[in-house]
């Protein structure tokens, strides 16, 4: 994790020299080498090549996280730009829900623990969209007006911008919210509501699948609001939801959390939308 935080400040400064294309492909190679570790991590029965493959995909994943996200709202009205994110994070919600349950089938194989099989699966996909991003003819978004661009002028224009300043605080409480609550999802549900192993993955795979659903009607919800209402309504039925499960031990918190998974699943979209919202060349 603190590798990751290193590299959260020369990404940025990578991204804003090459184009928003170039950087997603390059994600998602990067994010496929890492994959392949987990082939002879598994023939070799060697841990640090497995935290060598975790390492090298992670920071595929902090480069595709940074870029595709700031593309998405480029690609198109910046009207829509919020829409569009949550378009976006909404397929990610889609995974979640139904990786466990492929994962698992390709997993385990009677005694046999076959855990680099997914890994190769998801390497196969990245390559393959890798190659046809860069056979398409999606824009580039390279941004002329900051090719001088430098990590000085990021922080000192950063601060002229206040949405984007309060944006940061929204987003790293709202991860440090949704991390929580998948780390202790299961755990709460079997100490205090005495859920079974089977039924608490059910429902937090009921939690994921809540989110998706969210995810993509928050797309038609942003039509008719501000981005800024939505998140106000959903943090506070969040807090509302929170405060019932706190005080109360009932076996319907199970249910409430999955309506928590649901008003968090247009948060980090959102968020993301309205912090960089109106930043014209200083998106990048």
């Amino acid at each position: 994790d603190f590798g990751l935080l290193l590299l959260l400040i020369p990404v940025p400064l990578i991204i804003i020299k090459k184009v928003f294309r170039f950087c997603c492909m390059a994600a998602f190679i990067i994010w496929a080498f890492g994959c392949l570790f987990f082939v002879p991590g598994y023939l070799l029965t060697s841990f640090w090549l497995f935290l060598l493959g975790i390492f090298t995909r992670s920071i595929g994943g902090v480069i595709m996280n940074v870029a595709a996200n700031a593309y998405a709202t480029l690609l198109g009205d910046p009207e829509g730009a919020e829409r569009r994110i949550n378009f976006v994070q909404a397929f990610s919600r889609v995974g979640y829900a139904i990786v466990p349950v492929l994962a698992t089938k390709m997993i385990y194989q009677g005694s046999e623990v076959r855990f680099h099989l997914p890994y190769l699966a998801i390497m196969l996909a990245l390559i393959l969209i890798a190659v046809l991003m860069m056979l398409s003819d999606m824009p580039t978004m390279k941004n002329e007006a900051v090719e001088n661009f430098n990590l000085r002028a990021m922080f000192t224009e950063s601060t002229f911008h206040k949405h984007l300043f309060w944006g940061i605080f929204a987003m790293s409480f709202y991860v440090g919210a949704e991390a929580s609550i998948a780390g202790f999802f299961i755990s709460y549900l079997k100490t205090v509501n005495h859920f079974s192993d089977d039924g608490s993955a059910t429902y937090l795979t009921l939690y994921n699948i809540m989110a998706t659903v969210m995810g993509f009607l928050a797309i038609i919800i942003l039509r008719y609001t501000k981005g800024y209402k939505l998140v106000t309504w959903f943090g506070c039925g969040i807090i509302l939801l929170f405060g019932v499960i706190v005080i109360t031990n009932n076996p319907y918190n199970g249910i409430l959390l999955i309506a928590i998974g649901g008003l968090l699943g247009p948060m980090f979209p959102t968020i993301f939308g309205l912090a960089i919202d109106q930043l014209q060349d200083f998106t990048n």
